[in-house]
């Protein structure tokens, strides 16, 4: 295997982009700077040493390929070799990087601490406390003991959190919603139609309610790695109108989400299953389904897909069953305890089993996200979306004007805001002032609407 040449030091360096610096060593030998061929005078595997002390991790790889079917098992070679496998998040292999160190040189404190970080950020704990512990029965230097003890406690503080936590709780909301039945909002005359009406009757007004939610909830969370979790819960809830025109209604949900990261990947998939009661009576059973796949394009800066359906079977007489899916993009970002979240999704709406296109539509929908962490246990976050919906077939009753037999095919542009504030003073409380506006603004005035809901509501978790 040929050494690697100087021509190849001066192509690299000419294109070489800063990577994620991922980990940064426990101890060092000391930064080296490489900052052009000028520094590369040295050989090869001080070449690779000056690299990696410098965290020039892709001129770093490009020479660790070159040299590793010659120099793989020398203790110097594969001490840098782990640590540069360590910043590309590749723990498996820098664990048998270091472990290669350690079988020639038992009394490698750097090695030993390495592979110790190693294993906890594969979240083998007990193998991690194990190496440390073994540094520590030495009598290592002040510095390195007190680099040892700040990683017992990680380790500590990430075995608690590995275990699997069930907890249960309840929420009581209360609030007031201006259209809770979604209802029209136009006072005058309709657009032409085909019945002769000139307004709104009564059941199709908004209606104006105050109502209390409860929410009883338990929850299963289980960590499947350091990188990936598992939670599971089910909820019960009720909503209570004090309007008696309006319908009470009931819900039991099961939810389980799947997040996994894995370096630049993360992915997720939260499944939801719904039974629905209006009045005592069964209304409908929907399968909510998700997944979103992302990667980190630089920095703070995520970007990814979307997908998901709703699919809603009526248990009814007289409802429709259906599915409502979406496809999208999704960009987000994290800055100063500021979460950042735009997406931009196709949607559409469909029913099932008939041919009822003026009931059914696509659409586009683009979402703003902002959340912040602000002082005193509080949170915030602010939403805003703009819809595009257009029907598939020709309303059945409006025209195009007063005076033509052409029916109208509808198109909403639908804005919704929601603000919500969150304040948890210990871990078992926590307490929710919400508000939401949706605004819908249709070429066909009948089905013109606005509706704003206050609420605020208070969660205790056990």
């Amino acid at each position: 295997m040929r050494l690697i040449s100087l021509a190849l030091v001066f192509f690299v360096s000419g294109w070489t982009l800063a990577a994620d610096v991922l980990v940064v060593p426990l101890s060092s030998d000391g930064a080296v700077q490489v900052d052009g061929p000028e520094g590369i005078t040295q050989q090869p595997i001080e070449a690779l040493v000056a690299l990696v002390n410098a965290q020039q991790w892709s001129l770093a790889r490009l020479m660790a390929d070159e040299l590793t079917d010659r120099f793989e098992g020398l203790p110097r070679f594969d001490l840098y070799l782990g640590l540069l496998e360590m910043a590309e998040g590749k723990y498996d292999q820098a664990i048998f990087s270091f472990e290669r160190v350690l079988i020639f040189s038992p009394g490698q404190h750097r090695a030993r601490l390495e592979l110790a970080r190693a294993y906890y950020l594969s979240a083998n704990y007990q193998r991690a406390r194990a190496e440390l512990e073994q540094i520590l029965a030495s009598g290592p230097p002040a510095d390195v003991r007190q680099n040892i003890d700040r990683l017992l406690a990680r380790i500590d503080s990430a075995a608690r959190q590995a275990d699997s936590k069930f907890s249960f709780g309840g929420t009581l909301q209360g609030g007031w919603d201006a259209n809770a039945n979604g209802g029209g909002n136009a006072d005058g005359q309709l657009d032409a139609n085909l019945t002769g009406q000139t307004a709104l009757d009564t059941p199709s007004k908004a209606l104006a309610s105050a109502y209390v939610q409860w929410i009883l909830s338990a929850n299963h969370f289980t960590p499947i790695s350091r990188s990936a979790s598992n939670r599971v819960s089910v909820d019960l809830s009720a909503k209570d109108f004090i309007a008696p025109e309006l319908a009470d209604a009931s819900a039991l949900t099961l939810a389980n989400s799947l997040f996994s990261q894995d370096g630049r990947w993360r992915s997720q998939v939260p499944v939801s299953v719904q039974w629905s009661w209006l009045e005592g009576q069964l209304w409908q059973t929907s399968l909510d389904l998700n997944l979103s796949h992302q990667y980190r394009l630089w920095g703070p800066l995520w970007a990814g897909v979307k997908f998901g359906t709703v699919v809603t079977v009526a248990s009814a007489a007289g409802n429709s069953s259906g599915a409502n899916d979406l496809a999208g993009l999704v960009f987000d970002a994290q800055e100063r305890g500021r979460v950042h979240t735009f997406s931009t999704v196709y949607l559409q709406s469909m029913l099932a089993g008939q041919d009822d296109g003026h009931l059914e539509w696509q659409g586009l929908a683009n979402r703003y996200q902002l959340g912040w962490q602000g002082p005193w246990q509080l949170q915030g976050s602010l939403a805003v979306e703009h819809q595009w919906r257009y029907y598939q077939a020709d309303d059945l009753f409006f025209t195009l004007n007063s005076v033509s037999t052409e029916l109208k095919r509808r198109q909403d542009q639908v804005i919704n805001l929601d603000v919500q504030t969150t304040w948890s003073p210990t871990d078992w409380l926590q307490t929710r002032t919400a508000l939401s506006w949706e605004w819908v603004n249709s070429n066909i005035n009948a089905y013109g609407s606005d509706r704003l809901t206050i609420s605020q509501a208070m969660s205790v978790q056990f």
